[in-house]
């Protein structure tokens, strides 16, 4: 496993984090061989055991284990950094930097506005992390699925077998200095230089019941926040993007509307996961914002991710979609 793991990261810095790379893609399903061969391995190892220990009368030993061992294992847990490059879709290119550029829409299911923002994402990071269940008398400070509220509940109960943990996206990005290229109407316009930003959407997991190494995965809402000094220029040039959007129209701003592509997506959000807080106004103090999908869609065979391989410092997953996604483990 330590030569595959080594071939794969060769292979992540070769295609740039490209995770459609044949060469990546090619390392990846060979891990996953490697992951059903040891599979069988210790599924056969259990049956002997088993046979023997019958034989010898102890009829009282224990079955095999059908849990997640992925899921239960705590190298799963910790602050993973994404090597593979964002999956949004209509990337607008790159910046100086080589960061890629996308619109801030497409970053966050069009829930923040102005959605026409251009913003770079420099790093992406999910951390995972047991969710200790709340003192409060509100049983849970997110929305759930209905399918799987009542694991949910159980995994929140005391001395429950069931553990849900975190499964947050956060991407650290840049609202880009405004080029010509943007348009001019762009919101932009105002942006001299990069100005620092956080973006967090809130993802939960449980194991999947009947599928080995499957994670179901379900986001139950986002945060948007600047990461620059409150006293700064930066965050007053923020608080005017997100605070009064604003279109240039003849070198005049006038109050910026949502397109009609970007309206028909904030409503089906409303109408299929009763989206909300997507129009609340900015906190002037803090310049965050944030939404709720009330009911986020997921359970178990609908969102998902297979575990292909873990260790103590590589984390490689598919996407129910088919997409490859490989992650480094964050020392503390």
């Amino acid at each position: 496993m330590t030569v595959q793991r080594l071939e794969l990261l060769r292979a992540i810095a070769a295609a740039s984090g490209d995770a459609k790379d044949v060469t990546f893609t090619a390392i990846v399903e060979r891990l996953g061989e490697l992951r059903e061969e040891r599979r069988g391995h210790v599924n056969s190892t259990r049956t002997i055991e088993s046979i023997l220990q019958r034989l010898m009368g102890n009829a009282s030993s224990s079955s095999p284990s059908t849990t997640n061992k992925f899921f239960a294992n705590e190298k799963l847990e910790g602050q993973w950094f994404t090597l593979t490059k964002p999956t949004y879709s209509d990337c607008l290119g790159f910046n100086d930097d080589g960061d890629p550029m996308y619109r801030l829409g497409r970053m966050s299911f069009e829930m923040f506005f102005p959605g026409d923002l251009i913003c770079a994402i420099q790093a992406v990071f999910n951390p995972i992390m047991k969710v200790v269940p709340p003192s409060s008398k509100d049983p849970s400070s997110f929305s759930v699925p209905k399918t799987l509220q009542e694991e949910v509940k159980l995994a929140l109960a005391k001395d429950s077998g069931t553990v849900l943990k975190t499964y947050h996206i956060v991407v650290a990005f840049t609202i880009e200095p405004y080029s010509p290229c943007f348009g001019a109407d762009s919101p932009n316009r105002i942006v001299s230089c990069p100005i620092r930003g956080i973006m967090t959407t809130y993802g939960y997991v449980l194991p999947d019941p009947t599928t080995p190494d499957r994670l179901s995965v379900w986001f139950s809402g986002g945060k948007i926040s600047c990461g620059e000094d409150k006293k700064s220029r930066e965050f007053q040039v923020w608080k005017e993007i997100f605070g009064c959007p604003n279109n240039f129209k003849g070198g005049r701003r006038e109050k910026r509307r949502r397109t009609f592509r970007e309206g028909a997506m904030v409503f089906a959000a409303k109408m299929m996961m009763g989206a909300t807080g997507y129009d609340d106004a900015m906190d002037e103090k803090t310049g965050e914002m944030s939404y709720t999908f009330t009911r986020p869609m997921g359970g178990h065979a609908k969102t998902y991710v297979d575990i292909l391989h873990l260790d103590e410092n590589i984390r490689v997953m598919r996407g129910h979609a088919g997409t490859l996604y490989a992650f480094a483990r964050m020392k503390p």
